[in-house]
């Protein structure tokens, strides 16, 4: 951007045209990262997210297991990373977001605005999620973990530490399903029909430090959030590698990987598993949410992001890859413990039900320090998740910026953090889970780009 401004000054210099030159001191300098590293470990936290760890692994699961990654490979080659490295291209050249960046064809700015709402409604149930996190991670330095055991005189509810079969298991209600539901969300059974109940308030509150959190490392731009990008890409792998040694060391580990690694070949002739790896590769890439022209608009006009682009891609695929096997290893000890040879039979659903229904189950049956994996499991959620949302949030932030420049960008980062909190109550209410199953469904990017191919 200072390369572009002195050019220009210099030309109209010639050109002796004062006036303008006054306009065009007047445009603020835009920031740049202090380190090209920050760059690379912002896009692997924006990338490196929840799906790798509760979407990534069911969905190769279910769709072919190591047969999966032949069409999430092949589409990764010849889709994710061309548009990984359009959007690279776009933001580093323009040096502005997803809305401003399309000044070169104007009538394509309706494109950035819809990115935008979209990705301002993801983001709202995104913190949401975080908040849950929160939740379990404070509970998690109980002295015996919360969701362990059911309350005394619920009936149909069953301890998780108990030895039960695989079929009991999936047909009764375990202590940590029952806690998830109940005593976390307070899950209304009659759904939206009777409108919304008053927001929880211990997952407000979360939810509230949830928000702060975020405000801090975005609150002076790519200055803070490149700063925080250290402890966001990199603790996360940290703590998948110690609960990989754990659940390796566990009988029943290897199976589980087995689960999650056998290929299903006759998976790779239905559409429907294509259709799966093309959704799995932008909702893991980021690709479509305006995130990435966002980063990238804060490089030097000179960096070099092919490079970036094939680092980024790699990390984040053989990112997923450790993550399937460091979840399935756990739900392989699961199996184990139960006798039973279909792991099917041991989870209760991927997704939110994966992370805190599933996995939590798991923990609860550690032989030693549960408490302890458990605060690694929560706290690495939550990295993982701060991690995207920051990119999110952040994208929202440029776009004002860019259109309101001499906006000062603290304030506006107060208030799209109050703006997004105050919406992202609807989601901590009773009936908060169904609303985001509504968002996430018709709201998502991820779901809607793939239509176009």
């Amino acid at each position: 951007m200072d390369l572009k401004k002195t050019k220009l000054k210099q030309r109209l210099r010639k050109e002796k045209h004062q006036d303008v030159m006054d306009d065009v001191e007047k445009v603020p300098t835009r920031d740049h990262w202090d380190r090209p590293i920050e760059f690379i470990l912002s896009c692997i936290s924006m990338s490196v997210g929840l799906g790798n760890v509760w979407r990534f692994p069911f969905t190769a699961y279910n769709n072919g297991g190591g047969a999966f990654l032949i069409p999430y490979l092949l589409v990764l080659l010849f889709v994710g990373r061309p548009l990984y490295y359009m959007e690279l291209c776009m933001g580093q050249f323009a040096s502005y977001g997803n809305v401003e960046v399309w000044n070169v064809v104007p009538a394509f700015k309706g494109l950035g605005y819809g990115q935008a709402v979209s990705t301002y409604a993801v983001a709202t149930y995104y913190m949401s999620l975080m908040a849950i996190t929160i939740f379990y991670f404070i509970f998690s330095f109980s002295n015996t973990l919360p969701w362990s055991s059911c309350p005394q005189n619920v009936s149909g509810c069953i301890d998780s530490t108990m030895n039960l079969t695989g079929s009991e298991y999936a047909n009764s209600t375990s202590s940590s399903e029952f806690y998830f539901v109940n005593e976390v969300l307070h899950k209304n059974p009659k759904g939206l029909d009777e409108g919304l109940s008053p927001p929880n308030l211990k997952l407000s509150l979360c939810l509230l430090a949830s928000w702060i959190i975020l405000f801090l490392i975005l609150v002076k731009g790519v200055k803070s959030s490149g700063k925080a990008a250290y402890f966001t890409a990199l603790f996360p792998y940290l703590i998948l590698f110690t609960l990989l040694g754990k659940g390796a060391s566990l009988p029943g580990a290897v199976n589980g990987i087995k689960y999650f690694v056998t290929p299903q070949w006759g998976k790779l002739l239905e559409p429907s598993v294509w259709y799966a790896a093309v959704g799995q590769c932008f909702f893991s890439l980021n690709v479509g949410y305006g995130s990435v022209i966002m980063f990238a608009s804060y490089n030097k006009f000179s960096h070099n992001i092919y490079r970036d682009a094939v680092i980024l891609s790699c990390t984040d695929t053989l990112t997923s890859f450790l993550a399937g096997c460091t979840i399935f290893s756990i739900l392989g000890h699961l199996a184990y413990i139960m006798k039973v040879d279909d792991i099917n039979l041991v989870i209760k659903g991927g997704g939110s039900s994966l992370a805190f229904i599933s996995y939590p189950d798991a923990i609860a049956r550690f032989q030693s320090v549960p408490q302890l994996f458990s605060v690694f499991f929560f706290l690495m959620l939550f990295t993982l998740g701060i991690g995207s949302a920051t990119a999110m949030v952040g994208c929202i932030i440029t776009i004002i910026c860019d259109k309101f420049p001499n906006l000062r960008r603290s304030l506006v980062t107060i208030g799209v953090c109050i703006s997004g909190f105050l919406v992202g109550l609807i989601y901590v209410t009773p009936e908060g889970s169904y609303a985001l199953d509504l968002v996430d469904h018709y709201g998502g990017v991820s779901k809607l780009i793939p239509l176009f191919l």
